[in-house]
């Protein structure tokens, strides 16, 4: 149950990220990181509260990334309606960028049980 609830609030936090990123240029970028930063917070510290073992405290955030990458791969790739939502200039790339590292960083960094 954790994994599904893990899979869905970083879907749900990363399509909001795509979003804001490109809704409010430039300040949209701070937000969005934000976002990115709380998400994957929120998904250690669940997983923190509930899982035994450090298998289980990382999977969900591991799940998480992946999440996260594959709606960063499909957002910036042209689809059907020639329509691209991280587009290839400097937010888009600081986007990718910084979200990427601090999705890397929060693999990284060892959960906290509380």
């Amino acid at each position: 149950m954790l994994w599904l609830k893990s899979i869905a609030i970083s879907a749900i936090f990363s399509a909001v990220a795509v979003l804001l990123h490109s809704w409010s240029r430039p300040y949209g970028l701070f937000l969005a990181l934000a976002v990115i930063v709380v998400m994957m917070r929120y998904i250690s510290t669940l997983a923190a509260r509930t899982s035994v073992g450090s298998l289980g405290r990382r999977i969900p955030s591991l799940l998480a990334a992946t999440v996260w990458f594959l709606i960063a791969w499909v957002a910036s790739t042209v689809r059907n309606g020639d329509e691209i939502l991280i587009e290839g200039d400097t937010i888009g790339g600081s986007f990718l960028v910084g979200a990427s590292a601090f999705v890397a960083l929060s693999l990284i960094a060892r959960p906290k049980s509380l």
